[in-house]
């Protein structure tokens, strides 16, 4: 039975998947065996949110001493402080990258020219880059006004507003572009 139904889905569709289920492994395994433990790309990313989001809360409170700490243990992140007091932890997790990897592998795996694929994956990368420091930034602001609205805006918001709108560049990137538009 089992086999009747794997023979039932469309070559294209078994063919994205495994190129998904592959791409997925390789990563993991770079990711894990390479580059999580001498922290590149995280430690890069990690820090450039932490900077993007100083010099955004910098523009509103001017008279302020925002300095980033680095903090190695128990789990690294950089800690943006408001004199001298912490008010947001910028862990690796909430740098984008497994955002960036996710959006480009899904465009990899679908079948499309290389020109497509390098523009939508430019343009959703700097989209995603864009939007997870609005995300820091606004997170940050939350957190300096004590506000209850940070652990939802944190963990359900930002999640489903990044995520629909990867969603909406994959739908468009998936449609068949038509000669005559």
């Amino acid at each position: 039975m089992a086999n009747s139904f794997f023979q039932t889905i469309p070559s294209a569709v078994k063919k994205f998947l495994l190129r998904s289920i592959v791409f997925f492994i390789i990563w993991k395994l770079i990711y894990h065996l390479v580059l999580y433990p001498i922290r590149v790309p995280d430690k890069q990313l990690t820090h450039i949110t932490a900077v993007i989001t100083k010099e955004m809360i910098q523009f509103h409170y001017p008279n302020d001493k925002l300095n980033i700490e680095e903090i190695n243990y128990p789990s690294p992140k950089e800690n943006l402080l408001k004199n001298n007091k912490k008010i947001v932890g910028i862990a690796d997790g909430c740098n984008g990258l497994e955002l960036y990897i996710l959006y480009i592998g899904f465009l990899a795996c679908f079948p499309s020219n290389k020109k497509r694929l390098f523009a939508y994956a430019i343009t959703g990368i700097v989209l995603i880059f864009v939007l997870n420091n609005i995300r820091s930034y606004v997170i940050t602001l939350l957190n300096i006004h004590n506000s209850s609205f940070t652990d939802v805006a944190h963990h359900y918001f930002f999640k489903i507003f990044i995520y629909a709108v990867m969603f909406l560049l994959w739908v468009k990137y998936t449609k068949p572009k038509l000669k005559d538009e």
